[in-house]
């Protein structure tokens, strides 16, 4: 509300100071031709021209406001010089009008001197000259605005590219993170130590979350949800092999049949998952860590909850804001993410219209 209301204040302030500059504009012609009358010692004729510029002015706005802007509307261009026609008659015949029931004294002996004519031409030149002041103007404005749009097309054209090249990079960010290769590296040299065949296991489960999460996000956007949900079992299978007791998750997936081909961004689930193992409590039977994804009639579903641990460091946030942007960027409105915390519990829910 605070945020409509000073829109309104900024455009009625905008309209305030183009109807003054108007006034002025308007002033300031009247009193040069007023000065230039009297320059050139044509006093006598002032106060009779003075009459005319209410006409002339509402002529002036009338074919700005109504009447140009027809030639924006295609297959308008007839009517255009129609009633352009009829305003400039108008104002001729207006024009005499007035000079007919103020000046009838003038009126009449232009009529016995056979002037009537050039009172009409005088009329006519008027008329176009109020006119074309008019065209001009309205010309000035279209190229002005036509050049303003133009700049804020090319700003907007820059600003789509730095927001593409940021969300390429957040998905590069919340590929899989340094530390975790660096555990199960360090696990694989120990078991090769005693020739564990669990070492053979943890180098082939790496090796498929490495290829799940070095996707080429820069030209691959999307991958499908089932690579995805592949990407955190094996996830959810590589810590489990990495923690000295049992890893306790429950995973539930449900997915319609035909539902395959939904694309979401890689590794965003992933990132979910690292979070939770990260900062949650994953190796109690008593408060097993839920996940759940739900892929049903276009609407992708995820929800997580799990404990959290007693001594946590804070993080940075960085993973949980590379998703925030990146799903704004490729989903706008069409998605929700709904995250609640308390000293003892998380709880993650997301949302998104395929």
């Amino acid at each position: 509300m605070v945020k409509y209301d000073n829109l309104k204040r900024t455009g009625s302030a905008k309209r305030l100071r183009v109807f003054l500059a108007h006034l002025i504009a308007i002033f300031i012609f009247i009193t040069f031709e007023s000065s230039l009358i009297v320059f050139l010692d044509l006093s006598n004729g002032l106060w009779k021209i003075t009459w005319y510029y209410p006409l002339e002015i509402a002529t002036f706005y009338i074919n700005l406001l109504f009447i140009l802007p027809l030639l924006e509307q295609k297959g308008k261009e007839i009517r255009f010089a129609l009633f352009l026609l009829l305003l400039i008659v108008t104002y001729c015949l207006s024009r005499i009008a007035l000079l007919k029931a103020f000046f009838p004294i003038v009126f009449e002996e232009a009529a016995h001197a056979n002037h009537v004519d050039q009172m009409y031409a005088r009329a006519a030149w008027r008329g176009i000259y109020i006119v074309g002041m008019s065209i001009v103007y309205w010309l000035f404005k279209r190229d002005k605005k036509a050049a303003l749009d133009k700049k804020q097309l090319e700003v907007d054209k820059l600003e789509a590219i730095a927001e593409k090249r940021r969300i390429e990079i957040s998905l590069l960010q919340i590929q899989l993170e340094p530390h975790l290769i660096t555990n199960v590296l360090a696990f694989i040299y120990n078991k090769i130590e005693m020739t564990s065949p669990d070492a053979a296991l943890a180098v082939e489960r790496l090796s498929d979350l490495m290829k799940h999460s070095t996707t080429d996000v820069i030209n691959i956007n999307k991958v499908p949800v089932s690579e995805e949900i592949e990407g955190i079992k094996t996830l959810i299978a590589i810590h489990d092999s990495l923690a000295n007791r049992p890893v306790s998750i429950v995973l539930n997936i449900e997915q319609i049949e035909g539902e395959n081909a939904a694309l979401i961004p890689p590794n965003i689930l992933t990132t979910f998952i690292d979070n939770i193992f990260t900062h949650g409590v994953v190796d109690d039977p008593n408060m097993p860590a839920r996940i759940g994804v739900t892929v049903d009639n276009s609407l992708f579903c995820f929800h997580s909850e799990n404990a959290k641990r007693k001594s946590m460091l804070k993080g940075r946030q960085l993973g949980m804001n590379n998703v925030r942007s990146i799903l704004s960027y490729f989903y706008k409105e069409q998605f929700e993410l709904k995250i609640e915390e308390s000293e003892s519990h998380y709880s993650l829910d997301l949302k998104i219209a395929l």
